[in-house]
């Protein structure tokens, strides 16, 4: 790979960030517009948003013939998601109130879904019907949601004359416009993830845990930006909302495509577990303590550090 084609692959991770900005600024209107509920604007709503790069990552890796890219750039994504994302959110919010986020059955299903992969994972793939069956693990969570609706407000109530100044046409249009540079933008990087890999002799799992810093900056955009809106328990909903659509919806995609061989199957099965194992102890421990404190984000700041330099030595 030439170093101006290396600088056009950097500037098209460029272009997949500010596409996914776009996108959660637009969708956050429109739900607020809505007047969505915290736990669906959390956990649906805006993690469905800061999960599409991974979401077209994925696609277009199983069209490529690469699913293995896709894996490990959502296990990289869920890895720095429960640790680096969440972990700034906390720091910058000395403290997460977390007391309106948690639910008993809420920690339950999504460890079910969580461990479900890494069980898949033991045969050395991810066929097309172990990626049905996380497909169906997400129709049946999403449904579950819906149920359960929790009436807690993410936003300050909406005045009458405040929602009349919102356009939802123009936050749809900009959605669009978003998800299309997502779409065109994530085509490229995948493309040239690939030449990458070749070029530098690197796995595919490694370079797509290395494309998941790309696509992970939606979500500390909008860590940040919840927390300087006083609603810092949305950051850990959607941290929690996009593992949940990485680990079902868009690795059910892929697989169903295009099933994934595993190629290093300890590194894959410890990259899995350790976010799954990360995201329950979190939850117990915000379910009793009702605030994650300064000292567990810079902890968490510290394993997302340690992680990138495990991943970048081991071959």
């Amino acid at each position: 790979m030439e170093v101006l084609d290396f600088i056009f692959f950097v500037l098209l991770l460029g272009i997949l960030f500010y596409s996914g900005g776009l996108l959660v600024r637009s969708l956050t209107v429109l739900g607020r517009y809505m007047q969505l509920s915290e736990y669906v604007v959390s956990f649906i709503l805006v993690a469905f948003a800061t999960s599409l790069p991974e979401f077209f990552v994925g696609i277009n890796s199983a069209l490529s013939g690469a699913s293995l890219l896709s894996l490990g750039n959502i296990v990289g994504a869920n890895m720095l998601n429960i640790s680096l994302v969440l972990g700034l959110a906390i720091i910058f919010a000395k403290g997460l109130d977390t007391s309106k986020t948690i639910e008993k059955e809420d920690m339950v299903f999504g460890f079910v879904i969580m461990v479900a992969p890494v069980l898949m994972a033991f045969d050395g793939i991810i066929s097309r019907i172990d990626g049905l069956v996380l497909l169906t693990g997400f129709i049946f969570y999403i449904i579950y949601l819906l149920k359960t609706e929790h009436k807690k407000s993410v936003f300050n109530e909406i005045r009458p004359s405040d929602a009349m100044r919102i356009n939802p046409l123009k936050h749809f249009f900009l959605f669009l416009i978003g998800a299309a540079l997502l779409l065109a933008s994530s085509s490229f990087v995948v493309s040239y993830a690939v030449e990458l890999a070749s070029y530098w002799a690197l796995p595919l799992f490694v370079v797509g845990i290395l494309v998941s810093f790309g696509t992970t900056l939606p979500e500390v955009v909008f860590s940040f930006k919840s927390v300087s809106l006083e609603h810092g328990s949305m950051s850990l909903g959607n941290v929690f909302g996009s593992i949940v659509v990485n680990i079902s919806l868009i690795l059910g995609l892929a697989a169903l495509i295009n099933p994934i061989i595993i190629e290093n199957l300890p590194r894959t099965i410890i990259g899995l577990s350790l976010t799954a194992m990360m995201a329950v102890i979190i939850q117990i421990y915000s379910f009793k303590n009702s605030r994650l404190k300064p000292w567990l984000g810079f902890a968490l700041v510290f394993m997302a550090l340690a992680f990138v330099v495990v991943e970048a030595l081991i071959k």
